[in-house]
């Protein structure tokens, strides 16, 4: 998982570029996720686990589930689409190829 890291840190400069290249594709359904941990970070965590849930501790539970090949393209996506007012806001719902990204607050 230390290339996953390394690429990443490498791409990081081009996240729009990425996800452009990615086949990621989002619901309209805003999640919250507080906390000092962004959405994109913990999405980060869980592709290194190789894939998992986990919960915030705020009643907010994010998981990570399939092709973890996907992770790149998941990262960028996320940190491209989320947004911070007060908490922070991804989308519920987000797949990049057979990878799935999910979002519910409890």
């Amino acid at each position: 998982m230390k290339s996953i890291t390394a690429i990443v840190s490498v791409l990081a400069m081009m996240p729009g570029l990425l996800v452009n290249a990615c086949d990621c594709h989002h619901n309209n359904d805003a999640g919250r996720w507080k906390g000092s941990q962004t959405p994109a970070s913990a999405v980060e965590e869980l592709c290194k686990d190789g894939g998992t849930c986990k919960e915030n501790g705020y009643g907010a539970r994010l998981c990570v589930v399939g092709d973890v090949s996907q992770c790149l393209c998941a990262i960028n996506a996320a940190k491209s689409w989320q947004s911070k007012h007060g908490d922070w806001f991804l989308w519920s719902g987000i797949n990049c190829g057979d990878l799935t990204i999910t979002m519910n607050t409890n």
